[in-house]
């Protein structure tokens, strides 16, 4: 999926039985990433988040199982909205 260079938005939504992201990580030039509803997620790309420089929105939502964010964190540099929701 990192081939994928033009790809500037992603939405993962109600996929039930994703349990991690393929490996190879996520486009560069991804700013915006939306996982919702993948009640079975683990964890986030192993390759890691914080390669995106240009991620500037981060949305999780409904993934109780994920527990915690990957190694070397999250980008910082142009990360303006960065959301993380569970149902209760």
């Amino acid at each position: 999926m990192h081939n994928i260079t033009s790809l500037q938005e992603f939405r993962i939504q109600e996929c039930p039985r994703l349990v991690a992201f393929p490996h190879g990580g996520l486009p560069t030039n991804l700013w915006k990433l939306q996982v919702v509803r993948s009640e079975e997620l683990k964890s986030l790309p192993a390759e890691g988040i914080h390669n995106i420089a240009s991620l500037q929105e981060l949305r999780i939502q409904e993934c109780p199982r994920l527990v915690a964010f990957p190694n070397g964190g999250l980008p910082t540099n142009n990360l303006t909205w960065l959301t993380y929701h569970t149902r209760m």
